[in-house]
């Protein structure tokens, strides 16, 4: 829940970024350094709550999770008997709920994705499809005349 809310925060700190500025004069990025080990499970239906149960396994009958991480402090172990977590009861409305996660560890880690980077302004063009992820500060580095490098700057 904590990190919807903080998506939350970034959407409306990016709405305010493109209300104060011209997309004539000013580029403006909004990427990530990283992806994580996250992950929508199964198929949850339209209008499913996020926070909530995706569905039932046919495997062992139980409910799982809408979201859940490949690792991290919400892992559970099995219960005696080597079934796993029984998520019925969990609240997970309670904003210290962890999601589930496959391994156990002290805290999540970082992915291997592809992460998005959405633009607009000048030079966006520049970043579309895919891109290393080392080709961004030089993007913006000709954009604005900085740095070292070619420069945008240079070729007026």
């Amino acid at each position: 829940q904590k990190a919807l809310i903080e998506t939350i925060a970034m959407d409306e700190a990016v709405r305010i970024a493109d209300k104060m500025t011209s997309e004539e004069d000013t580029l403006l990025l909004v990427t990530a350094d990283h992806a994580h080990v996250f992950t929508i499970s199964g198929y949850p239906g339209r209008g499913n709550p996020i926070l909530g149960i995706a569905g039932t396994s046919p495997i062992d009958g139980l409910p799982f999770n809408t979201l859940s991480y490949a690792n991290g402090p919400g892992f559970r172990p099995p219960d005696v008997n080597g079934h796993r977590h029984d998520v019925t009861n969990d609240n997970f409305t309670n904003k210290d709920y962890q999601q589930p996660a496959g391994v156990p560890l002290s805290s999540e880690t970082h992915g291997g994705d592809d992460v998005i980077i959405y633009s607009r302004g000048p030079f966006s063009h520049l970043l579309t499809g895919v891109v290393n992820q080392c080709f961004i500060p030089h993007v913006i580095s000709y954009a604005s005349c900085t740095g070292y490098g070619a420069k945008y700057c240079d070729i007026l």
